[in-house]
């Protein structure tokens, strides 16, 4: 992680260039590449399309992922009694994602968070995901007032639809290549960061009413980004918790928080949060399907309902990596795993993930699921060794050209169109 500037001082002057309705701004290059979209075929019902052959170099891992999803599914399968629960399908609105930094407060931005609600809503899908990380949402935070008015707008247009907004209020994706915003985290202390999450906490339900706001998901990727030594443990966690909830008056949001299904120490942070706190439900991420990445999932939504906590999946994709990494840390770990999602040939396993997510919520009485890449259910980019050369940034580039247009043109990709036929299935 590179060094930030103080908390006091200025950030970096880095602007994104803004691709037309650009659905992830976390593009730092362009080149002059373009793919083909592999468009959607006709289909009521959430069926695998025709698909691109699978490159030799990715064979071995599409298998591997493929085979870890079938023996998930089976065991699912065995505990599936058919009948359908009540599940909120949501997805990212990454168009609003707090980590795009200033690039947000440009007038147009609002303009693309309109058309994929639009899009979104057309598609059946009934509520969005947002991050409003710490330390934006904070007073002293350059331009904290237009970013204020920027999530009251979209937060309004999301309910306007009559659409669930769920909030996630974590930690800003500084310092890394997923962000273009440099932050120095080091002079931080615990009594500062609980007073001002608390603070932060109340302006988000003051000022954007979310039906769920999720206010510690990933503490692993929170370590990882700010290396706090007291944002460590379950304990410490639990702490600063109960230090945001006592007195706060929640005005109907629900309150949760929780962990990576990928991190070894999750059932220990949820079971914290089931016995010691009094929040409303437990959050779960996925990303890798590999080791306990699925079966995870069986385990913390149990913890919850024994102790009377709804459960909610607010952000998951297929993480397309094999084997474990040394460290999973959400989207700090790999930018090679998530520049590997462009491409088309990837499309009937996330099929297959989100097919698993929704059988997972059915099983496990899951609330409200969120895949994280939403741009996905309007276009892929073909493989090629020339693209598959290029770094994340230019394959941001070229995919978001892809996407973009997609949107534009309301085109949904054969991802999309499964996703929009688990929805109608289960309605």
């Amino acid at each position: 992680m590179e060094p930030g500037y103080p908390k006091e001082g200025k950030r970096s002057g880095i602007l994104l260039r803004l691709i037309p309705l650009i659905v992830i701004a976390l593009i730092l290059g362009t080149v002059a590449v373009t793919g083909c979209v592999r468009q959607a075929a006709s289909t009521q019902q959430p069926a695998a399309s025709t698909h691109a052959p699978v490159p030799a170099v990715y064979q071995g891992m599409y298998d591997s992922l493929k085979g870890d999803m079938d023996q998930y599914d089976a065991t699912l399968a065995s505990r599936d009694s058919g009948t359908r629960y009540p599940v909120i399908f949501g997805a990212e609105l990454l168009q609003a994602d707090v980590n795009r930094g200033d690039v947000l407060l440009q007038p147009q931005v609002m303009d693309s968070v309109r058309l994929m609600l639009d899009r979104y809503k057309a598609m059946g899908i009934q509520g969005v995901t947002i991050p409003i990380h710490y330390p934006v949402y904070t007073p002293g935070y350059p331009n904290y007032d237009e970013y204020a008015a920027f999530y009251r707008q979209v937060a309004a247009e999301v309910h306007k639809r009559g659409m669930v907004l769920d909030v996630e209020n974590h930690i800003l994706f500084a310092n890394t290549r997923f962000s273009p915003v440099t932050w120095n985290y080091s002079g931080e202390s615990a009594d500062q960061y609980m007073a001002e999450k608390r603070a932060m906490v109340e302006a988000i339900i003051n000022d954007t009413h979310p039906e769920y706001l999720d206010i510690s998901a990933e503490p692993d990727t929170e370590y990882a980004l700010t290396h706090w030594s007291f944002m460590q443990t379950p304990a410490q966690h639990t702490a600063l918790v109960n230090y945001v909830l006592a007195g706060l008056d929640r005005q109907g949001t629900k309150i949760g928080a929780g962990a990576g299904s990928w991190d070894p120490d999750a059932a220990d942070f949820v079971t914290s949060y089931a016995t010691n706190t009094d929040l409303d439900f437990i959050s779960i991420h996925v990303y890798p399907v590999y080791g306990k990445g699925l079966s995870s999932i069986d385990i913390l939504s149990a913890i919850a309902r024994q102790y009377n906590k709804s459960v909610v999946i607010d952000e998951a994709w297929l993480h397309k990596d094999a084997a474990p990494v040394a460290t999973f840390n959400g989207m700090t770990s790999s930018s090679q795993a998530y520049g590997l999602d462009i491409f088309s040939f990837w499309s009937p396993l996330d099929q297959q993930f989100l097919s698993t997510l929704a059988q997972t919520a059915r099983v496990n009485h899951i609330d409200y699921i969120s895949p994280f890449w939403g741009i996905y259910f309007y276009g892929y980019t073909d493989y090629s060794p020339t693209i598959d050369a290029l770094g994340y940034s230019d394959r941001a580039h070229v995919e978001n050209t892809i996407a973009s247009a997609n949107i534009q043109n309301d085109t949904l990709s054969p991802t999309g169109k499964f996703y929009q036929g688990l929805i109608e299935n289960n309605t």
